[in-house]
């Protein structure tokens, strides 16, 4: 699962094609640099094993990065009920009881994630 919102043309262009077949120039905008944000101007292509791709055009890679944008944007309850489940083990142990007991703390601790966060 991606840790963070896809934000720079690096995140389009890793999906393309293996190995590290593109950089960017240095860009004397110190501001940008910082913000770790890459401009188009400064892609450049690096042959790979005799390999040279095309290089991408600016609009099919804003394109591409809204679309992951979106994407991610949308699993957004996904990654919030990730981390309030409890964990495996937990579960586990929830569906022993409520066999044992006939009881529904697992159904319960589910739903309550699930309702917190529906389905867009």
């Amino acid at each position: 699962m991606d840790i963070r919102r896809p934000d720079d043309y690096d995140d389009v262009l890793i999906t393309l094609h293996d190995g590290q077949w593109f950089g960017f120039y240095p860009n004397a905008d110190i501001s940008t640099q910082l913000a770790g944000q890459h401009i188009y101007e400064n892609l450049v292509i690096i042959p790979v094993d005799g390999v040279t791709h095309d290089k991408p055009t600016k609009d099919y890679l804003d394109t591409e990065l809204a679309k992951l944008q979106a994407a991610w944007d949308a699993f957004d309850y996904g990654r919030k009920r990730h981390n309030e489940y409890p964990v495996i083990g937990e579960q586990l142990d929830m569906i022993y009881h409520d066999q044992v007991n006939s009881t529904t703390t697992f159904r319960d601790a589910i739903k309550a994630v699930k309702d917190k966060y529906p389905k867009s």
